[in-house]
């Protein structure tokens, strides 16, 4: 998802050269697009709320709204973009 919308998760340049890979295998008509036209940075997409929500930032609004620990929550994907590390504070609070 995060590809797709051409956010960036706050990784650094690693993880930038790691989503323009993906967009190019995955998404070439998008990239084609990014390269042709002028499309908003990162931060500015982020900044209209244009962008998924970050592992960390879907736990504060989860319990913002009151969601107990008990809530069962099924993530969509098999693969988490930087690994198990990203859904500690999703697991720490809901597991």
């Amino acid at each position: 998802m995060v590809a797709h919308s051409l956010c960036d998760f706050g990784g650094g340049e690693e993880e930038k050269k790691e989503l323009q890979a993906y967009r190019e295998i995955h998404f070439p008509g998008l990239v084609e697009l990014n390269n042709s036209t002028k499309v908003p940075q990162p931060e500015r997409l982020k900044a209209e709320g244009l962008c998924p929500l970050m592992p960390e930032e879907t736990v504060l609004m989860l319990a913002g709204l009151g969601f107990k620990r008990e809530t069962r929550m099924y993530l969509a994907g098999a693969h988490i973009y930087g690994g198990k590390s990203r859904l500690d504070a999703l697991t720490t609070l809901f597991s």
